[in-house]
């Protein structure tokens, strides 16, 4: 997926948080409204716009705890990460360097939830090569949208609606995959189809509540930049240079080179437009986690004998267009 300038200015808008009109998105970007209609229908049908979703203050609920776990784990183990996402209860999910690869943050009510969320990883981690993991005590002040956990909010009772509501709104990109926000209509009928039947104007005056107490921060559009990243991956030649891995583009990683010629990481730029990415592509090559965490723990001492493949997969990018193609190879 390849954003033109339209592209980005349009997506650097969105990604300020919160709905935007098409009329506010015209002006903020001199575009006519009917180009940035069509530009976003674009990216909604290609998958680089998810949908809509919403930032919540976690610290306003009652029996709401956060906990953080790391796992041990390699590429060849997808199915470790896949089932990690699939729970509801975990806000994040992220590549770490160290001992342990992954980092993950779940949230969960009461202590039934959390056992029951240990008895899963168990069984998870049981059909892992490593089957190490770990709760990690959290020493620093860990934000949030701008909330740290040193404040002292004042504690908002929500019912089982409510939560539901959230949930719906947090998630509402699984129901309702376009630009504008799921509205109260469409959340009144989910929640008949779960056993929980609200007319209308309850929902609306649920949700207000919830946003005049600051439960809901803001609205915001979920971008998939992994649609972007893609693209890098291909440039880069589709696979690490050390061991040829390629089988899953999220256990791959841009190495700079010289980090004094660093100026961003490259996940830091998906929403510039392509020549920003290319340019700082050309200063990294494409290692998987396994041989970039080796190569930081100077257990791999060089890359010279391996730059060479790097700069002909360059060259040949640069005196060709990208292909786009799905790479089959495994390690």
């Amino acid at each position: 997926m390849e954003l033109d300038e339209k592209d980005v200015k349009i997506l650097n808008c969105v990604s300020e948080g919160g709905y935007k009109s098409i009329k506010f998105l015209s002006e903020r970007t001199c575009l006519s409204r009917f180009i940035v209609k069509n530009k976003i229908n674009d990216l909604v049908s290609k998958g680089v716009v998810k949908g809509q979703s919403v930032i919540i203050n976690p610290y306003t609920f009652k029996y709401l705890q956060d906990v953080f776990f790391e796992f041990k784990t390699n590429p060849n183990e997808p199915l470790i990460v896949e089932s990690l996402e699939k729970l509801e209860n975990c806000e994040t999910l992220d590549g770490i360097s160290g001992e342990y690869s992954i980092i993950a943050k779940f949230r969960f009510k009461h202590q039934i939830e959390f056992k029951n969320l240990l008895d899963y990883i168990d069984k998870l981690m049981s059909k892992s090569i490593f089957k190490k993991y770990r709760i990690v005590n959290v020493v620093r002040i860990y934000k949030e949208f701008g909330i740290g956990l040193k404040e002292d909010p004042k504690i908002i009772d929500l019912d089982d609606l409510d939560f539901k509501i959230i949930e719906i709104l947090k998630k509402s990109s699984i129901f309702s995959k376009k630009f504008k926000p799921i509205n109260t209509t469409e959340i009144s009928k989910i929640l008949e189809t779960i056993g929980s039947p609200v007319s209308q104007p309850t929902v609306h005056k649920r949700i207000s509540r919830l946003e005049s107490k600051k439960v809901i921060l803001k609205r915001i559009l979920l971008i998939d930049h992994r649609k972007i990243k893609r693209k890098a991956v291909e440039y880069k030649g589709r696979k690490c240079i050390c061991c040829g891995y390629c089988r899953c583009q999220d256990a791959l990683d841009f190495h700079h080179l010289d980090p004094s010629k660093k100026k961003e990481s490259i996940s830091a730029l998906y929403n510039k437009s392509w020549q920003v990415i290319e340019t700082e592509l050309n200063k990294c090559v494409l290692l998987c986690k396994i041989c970039h965490i080796e190569l930081h723990a100077g257990l791999i001492d060089q890359l010279e004998d391996h730059l060479l493949d790097a700069q002909e997969v360059a060259s040949s990018n640069l005196a060709k267009p990208t292909r786009s193609t799905n790479a089959t190879n495994n390690r």
